[in-house]
């Protein structure tokens, strides 16, 4: 499975191959059409450490962990400057994943407006920072968080955990954001994770650095 992200990104969501037929080099051949589909987008992937092989053979890099922490939130005090999003909020909700992610998830956003509550941080009457949470598994899942300090990014984190005492939460960070022991402290303890990979697509110009980062995925599957 691939997703396009506009005309220059897309994220390998899914590569599956039925034990009893693999060794054949399946994967891979599935893995190459996928790729050749995505054209010249720069491509994201999370692998496990044991399928490195197969995506580094094929022109993917490390370029980070992921980590996935879960359990039943602690309590928390609910922070006051953080409120739940207005109807009329999602174009702002778009404008800011893409200044945060890097590349257009309009999509995405979309489907989640249907499916996710969002929290969010006004200054000056402008929306400045967001997290989502919705059904996934056995309970939730916190993401994604966007916002321009770690200040902001646990402040969102909290006001959604007290929102939802009493069930399973879980959450998808990167290590380099420092949430790891912060997110234990709150009762969700690290439960797996894998490598953050990306295989570079066309030459593109750089834009500015972004104000705002990804604090935590959608999924590991869509980045």
């Amino acid at each position: 499975m691939m997703t396009p992200y506009g005309d220059d990104t897309a994220t390998i969501n899914l590569v599956i191959v039925d034990a009893a037929m693999r060794g054949r080099g399946l994967g891979r051949k599935m893995l190459e059409e996928a790729l050749a589909e995505a054209g010249e987008r720069i491509c994201y992937l999370v692998s496990t450490q044991e399928d490195l092989p197969l995506y580094e053979k094929v022109g993917f890099a490390a370029t980070g962990e992921t980590v996935q922490h879960q359990g039943e939130p602690l309590l928390v005090e609910a922070p006051g400057h953080v409120t739940w999003s207005e109807s009329g909020d999602h174009a702002h909700l778009v404008t800011l994943d893409r200044a945060a992610y890097g590349h257009d998830r309009s999509a995405v956003i979309e489907i989640l407006r249907e499916r996710a509550k969002f929290a969010v941080i006004r200054d000056a009457g402008e929306i400045q920072a967001f997290a989502a949470i919705r059904s996934f598994g056995r309970g939730l899942v916190i993401g994604p968080v966007m916002a321009r300090n770690d200040s902001e990014a646990r402040a969102l984190i909290d006001f959604l955990l007290v929102h939802h005492q009493g069930g399973f939460v879980r959450i998808d960070t990167d290590v380099s954001t420092n949430l790891a022991g912060w997110l234990t402290r709150r009762g969700l303890y690290r439960a797996g994770g894998g490598i953050t990979m990306r295989r570079s697509g066309a030459a593109r110009k750089e834009g500015k650095p972004a104000d705002h980062r990804s604090y935590a995925l959608v999924s590991q599957a869509l980045g």
